[in-house]
């Protein structure tokens, strides 16, 4: 009976401190349109865990610390949250980017020259995943 009542309240402590669900991402990074009309969301999280689509992969820490430094660098705050193209184009892709609480999104020809590395290396991130990444474990 007292391993019961312990393995009870020590649940019931887990819930309370850890939370339901996901930790929350350090990242999100959607890309959306193209020629080819595509959608894809990279999650990081800051365990160094990334979700892209249904599969899943790892980022050392030091990449992770890598994009964290780049992110504040950048200074999300600072810039405009939408940035469009002065030229409506069917093939634009259209990114959006969540760090530190703060969204900004922009199309392929609009977006901040500031902000074009950390896209170039969350894109890379994305297409890396593509047919290397195993499939994420069910939550």
């Amino acid at each position: 009976m007292p391993a019961r009542w312990f393995c009870s309240c020590l649940s019931l402590l887990i819930l309370l401190l850890g939370g339901c669900g996901s930790p929350p991402a350090l990242v999100v990074y959607e890309r959306t349109g193209g020629i080819l009309g595509v959608t894809e969301r990279l999650t990081l999280h800051p365990s160094g865990v990334v979700q892209v689509g249904s599969h899943c992969t790892t980022l050392p820490a030091t990449e992770v610390h890598q994009l964290t430094t780049m992110l504040m660098a950048v200074n999300l705050a600072s810039l405009p949250s939408v940035s469009r193209a002065a030229r409506p184009h069917a093939d634009l892709m259209s990114h959006t980017l969540t760090f530190d609480g703060i969204t900004v999104t922009g199309e392929d020809t609009a977006l901040p020259s500031v902000l074009l590395p950390v896209i170039d290396r969350l894109t890379q991130i994305i297409l890396a995943t593509h047919g290397t990444a195993l499939p994420c474990p069910v939550a």
